[in-house]
């Protein structure tokens, strides 16, 4: 009775597996589970450029792709390994679409993209050339414009995100808002749009806050150290694994993948 059970049930799975196979969608592997997508949010200033351009210099992430929309990227020949890092700059949303649908998707399907990590710098920019694209086009169809602030990126982030082997950061500014009834201030990152802001977080693994922290060296003086913040007070943050740290000073992305390797391997 019980090989019975056992028959029954390898059949089942040999049914599935075949039916799954023939459906075209992809079995997430334990690989694929080592992966991350951070969004990294902050003032002017603070380090998030140069944090996202120290992925080049971990084993782990590079290479890297980064893609710049602000032409910041002086920060990169600082804290980047430049022999591990390909930069590309938009100046337009058909300079993205270009990129992304000419170069980058085509690799993806076949499974040919030879990057470990993507940086996008900034959303909030990459969504301005997108709104005025739209708005150029076509000026009186200010829906179109505000749909396609969050369907682009929405979309643009989910395909990286699903890329077999590939970490995603993207970075964007900060902004703070007052709730109207009880006058909170919460910080959030900054998007164009009230959906952007309700839903593109959601979409990403981890949500990290980047400011300035007051403390002292180990000669007693007060100085200012950067810090990573995913779990902080009336801040939009976020992390989808226990044990992870709620904030890195200094930190590195060496360091914030470490501590995502220390936190899976607890959890095993």
């Amino acid at each position: 009775m019980e090989n019975d059970r056992w028959d029954m049930g390898g059949q089942l799975m040999s049914l599935f597996n075949d039916l799954f196979k023939k459906s075209g969608l992809r079995e997430v592997q334990p690989e694929d589970l080592s992966t991350f997508s951070l969004l990294l949010f902050g003032l002017a200033g603070t380090g998030k450029s140069s944090l996202a351009a120290t992925a080049s210099k971990c084993e782990d992430l590079a290479p890297v792709l980064y893609i710049d929309f602000e032409n910041g990227t002086m920060p990169l020949g600082q804290w980047g390994d430049l022999d591990k890092t390909t930069i590309v700059h938009c100046d337009s949303w058909n300079d993205c679409v270009k990129l992304f649908e000419n170069v980058i998707k085509p690799s993806i399907d076949n499974g040919e993209f030879p990057f470990k990590t993507v940086v996008i710098d900034t959303l909030d920019q990459l969504q301005e050339l997108v709104v005025n694209h739209f708005q150029t086009i076509n000026p009186k169809d200010t829906f179109a414009a505000w749909a396609a602030a969050y369907e682009a990126p929405r979309s643009i982030i989910k395909a990286l995100s699903d890329a077999k082997g590939v970490s995603l950061i993207a970075i964007t500014h900060a902004e703070r808002e007052a709730n109207e009834v009880t006058g909170a201030t919460l910080v959030s990152p900054s998007f164009e749009g009230k959906k952007s802001i309700r839903k593109l977080p959601s979409l990403f693994d981890f949500v990290g806050y980047m400011s300035w922290v007051d403390t002292q060296d180990e000669k007693g003086n007060d100085v200012l150290v950067p810090a990573l913040f995913t779990q902080e007070k009336s801040t939009l943050t976020k992390q989808r694994i226990t044990g992870f740290p709620e904030a890195i000073g200094n930190p590195t992305m060496s360091k914030f993948y470490g501590f995502i390797k220390q936190a899976l391997n607890k959890t095993n």
